[in-house]
């Protein structure tokens, strides 16, 4: 009930500055924990074929978020979602997989960060 009333405050917001600094915020925790977790583990992998299988399964998570996102990126949305969510919602996964990619490049992994889907979920402007 009480995450309910917070969701509720927080969506509010309908200033466009804060919605890009509350989702600029949220990409970059997205990416300080995925890199945290990503790094963690690969810091316990004591043999380099540990190392190997890691980040074989970080790529596969690394290409199968990107894909979620482009994917969600393009569906059309109804107009019962609040746009704020939609938002925050891809500002956080967004930042997963800049995080994804920081953890395989210190692996020794080129994965290119593509750009964003170009199908924007919320118009910025109000």
């Amino acid at each position: 009930m009480r995450g309910a009333r917070y969701r509720g405050s927080r969506a509010a917001a309908t200033d466009p500055e804060t919605v890009r600094l509350r989702a600029d915020f949220l990409a970059a925790l997205g990416r300080l924990t995925a890199f945290e977790y990503a790094s963690l583990a690969l810091s316990r992998c004591r043999y380099e074929l540990q190392v190997v299988a890691y980040a074989d399964d970080l790529a596969r998570d690394y290409f199968q978020l990107w894909h979620l996102l482009s994917r969600r990126g393009a569906e059309p949305r109804s107009d019962e979602e609040r746009s704020s969510e939609r938002m925050d919602g891809f500002a956080v996964q967004l930042g997963r997989l800049e995080g994804l990619a920081d953890a395989l490049l210190i692996a020794g992994r080129n994965v290119r960060l593509f750009p964003p889907p170009h199908h924007s979920w919320v118009p910025v402007t109000t």
